[in-house]
């Protein structure tokens, strides 16, 4: 059985000294344990958020110090939030029924209670979220994909439109050099070094390279070219042009067509988070 949470006032809260009672975020989920110092120069933001403490009774009956394990993820999260390099919004935007996908920029965290955001974007404008919107956050820094699903905290339109994400308790991970490769029928024109384009099909796809079939030509192994496609995400069509090196070339169906395996090089964030997306829907 849930136990009933009573918003916070301003005036009860014991800015800069130790909490006589953990303090919750409107989900439930533990933000700041018994005995931690609330931080005075966040206390705005936090309370506008909403924060929230249990009864007395309910406090003498039940432990609610953070355990060991999630003080450790949410540690090590942090960390690596400090190394983002792009990060990705997919949400359903009220009324509606097809996903809306989008890049933001990650402008910063509170360590264990919210992750700030710029405000996502769909046709060139900005997208609005409630307070409570569901969403799923894919994050990329370095070698690694981070997932993890959240919601809107609050959003604030000054300084500059941004919104806290409640930071997450768990999250899954993904390397992004040795990722799965998936089947997938993609058309796609290939632009060789000579300048010529073909028509080809690729048939997998991974974070690190791509593999297509083409009628017979002449495909040599460690030549660049570029490899041009539409991907289909959640109803919506993104134009990638990206480079390579065929690295393995098979010829297949009795000569008259040929499998050509490329690597990816120089991949931007962007085009990283699309293709990661792509494996996961097609896993």
């Amino acid at each position: 059985m849930a136990i009933p949470l009573i918003r916070i006032h301003p005036n009860e809260l014991p800015v800069n000294k130790p909490l006589p009672y953990p303090i919750f975020a409107k989900s439930g989920r533990l933000l700041l344990a018994r005995g931690c110092l609330f931080p005075a120069n966040l206390a705005e933001d936090l309370l506008r958020m909403g924060l929230y403490r249990i009864s007395d009774d309910d406090l003498a009956d039940k432990d609610f110090s953070r355990s060991d394990d999630s003080s450790q993820e949410e540690s090590k999260l942090s960390g690596l939030m400090a190394s983002v390099e792009s990060m990705q919004l997919s949400f359903l935007e009220p009324g509606g029924s097809e996903k809306t996908v989008s890049n933001v920029d990650f402008i910063g965290m509170i360590p264990g209670v919210s992750l700030v955001t710029s405000l996502p974007q769909r046709a060139g404008r900005q997208v609005n979220l409630g307070v409570g919107q569901l969403l799923s956050v894919r994050v990329c820094a370095g070698r690694y994909i981070y997932g993890f699903g959240s919601q809107v905290l609050c959003s604030y339109k000054f300084p500059q439109p941004h919104v806290h994400l409640e930071f997450p308790a768990h999250y899954k991970t993904m390397v992004l050099r040795h990722s799965e490769r998936v089947k997938v029928r993609i058309l796609a024109v290939i632009k060789k070094s000579d300048g010529t384009n073909m028509p080809v099909s690729i048939v997998e796809l991974s974070g690190s390279g791509a593999a297509f079939v083409s009628e017979f030509d002449t495909w040599v192994v460690g030549d660049a070219i570029t490899l041009n496609f539409n991907l289909n995400l959640h109803e919506q069509s993104y134009p990638l042009s990206v480079n390579g090196i065929i690295r393995r070339v098979k010829t297949v169906r009795s000569r008259k067509m040929q499998r050509i395996g490329m690597q990816l090089l120089d991949l931007t964030n962007e085009q990283k988070l699309l293709m990661q997306a792509c494996i996961y829907e097609n896993l």
